[in-house]
């Protein structure tokens, strides 16, 4: 069977078990034409073949190979653990596919630990970003802000309560007493939601008596609907509603 038969996915009366090195070729000798095809048939066909495609031991890796078996991945997941498929999907897609490759994997599996070491590896100072933005609505969402505050993924998790509008990441930070990062945090999740339960979250974690707390949090407020949806939910914080009383009269010509 031809090359080009191979790739346009005419797999028909292949032993794909015993003719793996006839589809490795083909992948191969590619050069720039889609494997999209062939990887759509080896899926239905064969998950194993194209597992052993994709990511065994003498697959030929590379961008254009990794991105196009990505639609996939539950097929892959069938033959490998997840564990062990997503580090060596990264490790063999290269530069150019490690943020898709992350982001699928993390969209798949929001709640794996292991994510965290993957994040570190794509994201570097940025780590959690990605995996966060990806599962800011899956109930795992909370354990893993707290997963990468532990991993000391601060930057990462400020730039995740920017991009979501979420109150975990600041209260993960604060959990591991990086205060500062939290106030950063918690600023850019109002800046994105201003109704963001920022108040609830920060509780949660200080515990009682949580009033001396916020008085230090206002100072990063910077729009008017943020700070009034905060007073709508201090009423028994006495400092604090004081504070916001007179920063939302600061506020006049505020948004």
């Amino acid at each position: 069977m031809s090359v080009d038969g191979i790739l346009q996915g005419r797999i028909d009366g292949l032993d794909l078990r015993l003719q793996t090195d006839l589809l490795l070729d083909a992948v191969k000798q590619a050069e720039g034409r889609p494997l999209g095809p062939l990887l759509d048939a080896l899926a239905v066909a064969d998950p194993l073949a194209l597992a052993e495609v994709v990511c065994g031991t003498r697959s030929p890796g590379g961008a254009a190979l990794i991105l196009a078996a990505l639609p996939h991945a539950e097929r892959i997941e069938a033959v490998l653990s997840p564990r062990g498929a997503w580090p060596r999907l990264l490790e063999l897609g290269g530069a150019e596919a490690a943020l898709p490759v992350l982001t699928t994997a993390a969209r798949r599996h929001p709640g794996a630990s292991w994510l965290v070491a993957l994040s570190r590896k794509v994201e570097g100072p940025r780590a959690g970003l990605a995996h966060l933005s990806a599962c800011s609505h899956h109930p795992a969402f909370a354990q893993a802000c707290r997963n990468h505050a532990e991993a000391g993924h601060v930057e990462g998790l400020v730039l995740a309560a920017g991009a979501t509008g979420r109150a975990e990441p600041a209260a993960a930070l604060l959990g591991v007493d990086r205060f500062d990062a939290m106030l950063r945090a918690a600023g850019a999740a109002l800046d994105t939601a201003h109704d963001s339960p920022i108040i609830a979250q920060l509780a949660a974690v200080w515990g009682p008596e949580p009033d001396d707390l916020f008085v230090r949090v206002l100072p990063i407020l910077r729009k008017k609907q943020a700070a009034e949806s905060l007073r709508s939910h201090c009423r028994h914080l006495p400092k604090t509603a004081r504070l916001l009383d007179l920063i939302i009269r600061g506020m006049v010509n505020a948004p």
